[in-house]
């Protein structure tokens, strides 16, 4: 099925295996820790530094070498004017390789096999493949430390600014920083042929390490729903920065989470 596929699809490309924490994370009485749903804690009053002028591709590489395989709270972080809390430094690189190049309609961008295929002879397939892989490469999901009752308050894009307002930083920032990358390529959807239902299907499950593993026995349906729902507000959440970009949705498909 396609949402199997979406599951899966990060494993064809990575090598990073599932934790059991991650195994976990969907089944039946699995309990998070709250992190508070109005503190706001986490880096909101860092010291992280506002960014350079310039970038180099090398200075990519070597964020990548240094953030593959660690969490969100373990890497370089930079503050950034239109964002609150901070931003993971290599994403930012690799967004402003994106925003520089402005090629956002570039065929299939940020769909895996199509972007690593492309990655080593293409740089806006390359910054979008760097995206996948650091988030794919995380030993634990990028949301893990978001309560659930905060993303299943995704109900339609309409209310992201209240479930983003809900999360701690640098998650909040992080999130707003990497959907307004996909909301380019979805309001380029024409061209790029990645609207923001494919690209919550890419990476609603990644963020969350929902895998094939965890949709078997006898919480097949209950996993799988909850898949679905990851990739319904990792749209929203597109669909909501696409809004904010000026995108005029003339009918909304906020109950419609097919292709």
């Amino acid at each position: 099925s396609d949402i199997m596929g979406a599951m899966n699809a990060w494993k064809k490309t990575t090598q990073q295996p599932t934790t059991q924490a991650t195994s976990n994370a969907f089944k039946r009485g699995h309990k998070k820790k709250n992190t508070g749903l109005n503190g706001r804690t986490g880096r909101k009053f860092s010291n992280a530094s506002k960014p350079k002028k310039n970038y180099s591709s090398k200075d990519l590489e070597i964020e990548m070498k240094q953030a593959v395989g660690k969490n969100i709270q373990n890497v370089s972080m930079v503050k950034l004017d239109d964002y609150e809390g901070d931003v993971p430094m290599v994403l930012y690189l690799c967004g402003h390789t994106l925003y520089t190049a402005d090629k956002f309609g570039t065929y299939r961008l940020f769909e895996p096999e199509e972007t690593k295929k492309n990655a080593a002879s293409n740089t806006v397939y390359n910054a979008a493949w760097s995206i996948y892989h650091f988030l794919a490469s995380m030993p634990t999901p990028l949301l893990d430390p978001v309560p659930h009752d905060v993303l299943d308050k995704a109900l339609s894009k309409d209310v992201m600014h209240e479930v983003i307002q809900a999360m701690d930083e640098p998650f909040a920032s992080t999130l707003c920083y990497l959907w307004d990358l996909l909301a380019r390529v979805a309001m380029n959807s024409s061209q790029s042929k990645m609207n923001q239902n494919q690209l919550g299907k890419v990476f609603g499950p990644m963020v969350t390490m929902v895998t094939k593993e965890d949709v078997k026995g006898n919480r097949v349906s209950m996993n799988v729903l909850a898949a679905s729902r990851m990739m319904a507000m990792f749209r929203r959440g597109i669909e909501w920065r696409m809004q904010i970009q000026g995108f005029k949705f003339e009918d909304s498909d906020d109950d419609d989470d097919s292709d």
